[in-house]
C-alpha cells in the first residue's frame, strides 16, 4: 500500500524557474499500511536535515523508525496531476 502512496506522489522533475526559495520537504509514512497517516515537514535546508526530520517524525508518531519516507527538493503541488512535484527526490 505504501508503494501506491509513493507512486501517487512520485515526484516528477520540473524544469520551471521561479523566484521562491528552494528547500527540502520530508514526506513520511509512520505506518506504511495507513496512507492517511502521512505527514510532511518542509523548509529543511539540505537532504541530511530532511532525513533527520523524517526519522524524528517516525519515532514521535510511530514509536520507531520502521516507517518509510522520501525527501523532495524544490516541491510544489500540481493541480493537474493532483500530487506533489519536486525537482529531486531521495530516500
Amino acid at each position: 500500500m505504501w508503494r501506491e502512496f509513493f507512486l501517487a506522489t512520485t515526484l516528477l522533475a520540473v524544469a520551471a524557474c521561479d523566484q521562491r526559495p528552494k528547500d527540502w520537504t520530508a514526506y513520511v509514512l509512520p505506518d506504511p499500511d495507513q496512507v492517511e497517516s502521512g505527514v510532511h515537514v518542509g523548509g529543511l535546508k539540505d537532504f541530511e536535515a530532511c532525513r533527520r526530520a523524517a526519522l524524528d517524525v517516525m519515532v514521535r508518531l510511530g514509536g520507531s523508525d520502521s516507517g518509510v519516507f522520501e525527501c523532495g527538493y524544490d516541491c510544489h503541488y500540481s493541480r493537474s496531476y493532483r500530487t506533489m512535484i519536486c525537482k529531486e527526490v531521495r530516500y
